[in-house]
């Protein structure tokens, strides 16, 4: 896989991202098979631990108005309600859910950074868990990991 630039930053980003959310899920997915893949699949292409594929797609929540202020802080209290931001991101990801090709069952993780509600629970909240093709739903933060959703019985 030839990656150039900024993809392949985003990459070592998504990978590193993936791994830590292994170690702290203690998900049932071998770490040594962690493949970066490029669209149309989905993000990451690994093997759980009984040698099954899964292909993962990563989104990162965030808010351009908290980034905005990251980068140039203003004097005083200012809230910043990134709910909605949120529920935007995950409503696309939902909708893009059907596009990615793969013949693996795909799921989703979302992360957080500095850059979205420091409330975890907030976030959780706020992400829409509607109808797409993820066969489970995952959050990482700073605080919390979860499984949010799952259509696996």
């Amino acid at each position: 896989m030839n990656l150039k630039g900024n993809e392949k930053n985003k990459g070592n980003i998504e990978v590193k991202v993936f791994t830590e959310f292994v170690e702290k899920a203690e998900a049932n997915i071998d770490i040594n098979t962690i493949e970066k893949r490029l669209p149309p699949e989905p993000d990451i292409l690994c093997r759980d631990l009984d040698g099954n594929y899964i292909a993962f797609e990563l989104a990162e929540l965030c808010s351009q108005e908290m980034a905005h202020l990251k980068a140039k802080p203003r004097e005083g209290t200012i809230r910043v309600d990134t709910r909605e931001d949120v529920r935007k991101i995950t409503t696309n990801k939902n909708k893009k859910s059907f596009k990615y090709e793969t013949k693996h069952p795909i799921e989703i993780l979302y992360y957080t950074s500095d850059r979205t509600h420091p409330n975890e629970d907030v976030i959780i909240n706020s992400i829409n868990t509607g109808y797409s093709k993820y066969r489970k739903i995952w959050f990482l933060g700073v605080e919390k990991t979860k499984l949010i959703s799952s259509t696996i019985i």
